[in-house]
């Protein structure tokens, strides 16, 4: 698992993912506490877009989805199932 790390002063930022050409989860944490951990924060799955230009949708399909869920559950704690993880969308351009 990749793991790559940057800190600016006021948030964390990690980089997790056993297939980096396909995915990584982004870790990011805006409220920092100070025993390392973290008081307020968001994971943000990001994949490749392989369409062609920026019309159509994305495809899912295919995705090493037993890799992405395993680095959820190692790195969180949590399934997809989990109540406390959310789904949104944001644009075609995120």
């Amino acid at each position: 698992m990749a793991e790559l790390r940057q800190v600016d002063g006021s948030r964390v930022e990690r980089f997790y993912s056993q297939d980096l050409s396909r995915y990584f989860w982004w870790f990011i944490c805006i409220t920092p506490a100070t025993n390392g951990g973290c008081d307020f924060g968001f994971f943000d799955l990001q994949i490749r877009d392989n369409r062609e230009g920026m019309a159509g949708e994305i495809n899912l399909n295919g995705l090493p989805w037993d890799k992405i869920s395993a680095d959820l559950k190692l790195i969180q704690g949590k399934t997809f199932d989990d109540p406390l993880v959310r789904y949104a969308w944001l644009g075609t351009e995120c």
